[in-house]
């Protein structure tokens, strides 16, 4: 079997539904997808399995996207888009 070779993209918001359609979107488009609800279970996947991408919600309860993004610079160069439904 041939190793698989899609990008996948972390997708970090604390809303379920949110996190449902936009993998689903994601995967129909040829992406694998790691999803987190909160910046703590972002983090963690990060450091044991590095995505190609990002998608963060910048309004999320404790740690923020802003603040994420923040802590994935100190480490990584992992490419960052942030997702919002305010205003």
């Amino acid at each position: 079997m041939a190793p698989d070779t899609r990008a996948t993209v972390l997708i970090v918001d604390d809303e379920p539904s949110i996190l449902e359609l936009v993998a689903t979107r994601l995967e129909m488009a040829g992406y694998n997808t790691a999803r987190s609800e909160t910046a703590e279970q972002a983090l963690r996947h990060i450091f044991t399995s590095p995505p190609d991408l990002a998608l963060l919600d910048i309004d999320m309860p404790g740690m923020d996207g802003i603040a994420l993004c923040k802590r994935i610079r100190e480490v990584s160069d992992l490419p960052v888009i942030f997702l919002t439904a305010m205003g």
